[in-house]
């Protein structure tokens, strides 16, 4: 033990050796040779340790927050993937993606059964041209081809014969660029219209019948739509009242123009009669 004017000065092994509680020296006491602890013995080598651990604990941190984020996202696009196959899968339309030269590059499952009566991979890279005749395969590619090179979508109803017949269809054709190589090509929605052009042919040629069977007979017909209003004179009805078919509009004016004001009344009163069911005819 030193003993100065100002301070006393300690053997840390002195210290140890009398067992004297370091809390009962003097405060200015100074204790000397007392050794390094470990973090003084090595703190040029933990700090940089330790700076290391912590930048890759952070690393790492962020790599599983990254994984996480990657894996949630991979989920999405794989729900995202089922529910657009399902929508695809399951519309009523026909679906396809077809280039410049007529090859599907896409398809529903819709299409595949009505176009070549089968499934998916019996449809996707066959070209038009092997599934309609010569005529409408030209017709068909030369139409996708000027929707290309206009940039313009189209709508048109066609008529396309398949191995089981005839089908009419309302086609949109709109211009995409497909894939990763993002081919030039059409997206074709079309639906099956053939029953209602069926149902158009059979009104057509009932109509040309009728107008037949009026244009020969020698009885007037009056046709009045109460619902819509509108009104049809037989050409044999115009002539009862020296008029050629085309001098008299369907009108239903024309019938009040050309009729007496009281038989127009006293038509009307057996109209009104007729429709409330105390008449089962008109006649006058």
């Amino acid at each position: 033990v030193e003993v100065s004017r100002s301070r006393s000065i300690l053997d840390y092994q002195g210290v140890l050796r009398f067992r004297i509680p370091e809390h009962l020296l003097p405060k200015e006491a100074q204790v000397i040779n007392r050794p390094h602890s470990f973090w003084e013995s090595h703190i040029a080598v933990l700090l940089p340790a330790g700076a290391i651990i912590v930048t890759m604990g952070l690393f790492l941190l962020v790599l599983v927050l990254v994984v996480k984020r990657l894996r949630r996202t991979q989920e999405i696009l794989r729900d995202s993937e089922s529910n657009y196959r399902f929508v695809v899968s399951s519309m009523e339309e026909n679906l396809s993606v077809i280039d410049a030269d007529g090859t599907i590059l896409f398809s529903n499952q819709r299409a595949a059964q009505n176009i070549s009566g089968g499934h998916l991979p019996d449809l996707v890279g066959i070209n038009i041209h092997n599934l309609v005749p010569p005529d409408q395969g030209k017709q068909l590619v030369a139409t996708y081809g000027r929707v290309i090179d206009s940039g313009q979508p189209l709508m048109q109803e066609i008529p396309v014969s398949l191995p089981e017949g005839e089908r009419w269809f309302l086609n949109r054709l709109q211009p995409i660029e497909y894939g990763r190589a993002r081919t030039k090509a059409v997206l074709s929605i079309s639906l099956d219209i053939t029953e209602r052009k069926q149902v158009e042919s059979a009104l057509r040629q009932s109509e040309e019948r009728f107008t037949l069977a009026m244009q020969a007979a020698s009885d007037g017909l009056f046709d009045w739509n109460l619902e819509t209003g509108a009104v049809y004179y037989s050409p044999a009805w115009k002539q009862m009242l020296g008029y050629q078919d085309e001098e008299l509009a369907n009108d239903f004016s024309v019938w009040e123009r050309l009729t007496d004001s009281e038989d127009v009344e006293h038509s009307w009163e057996i109209l009104r009669e007729l429709l409330a069911g105390s008449r089962d005819r008109f006649e006058m």
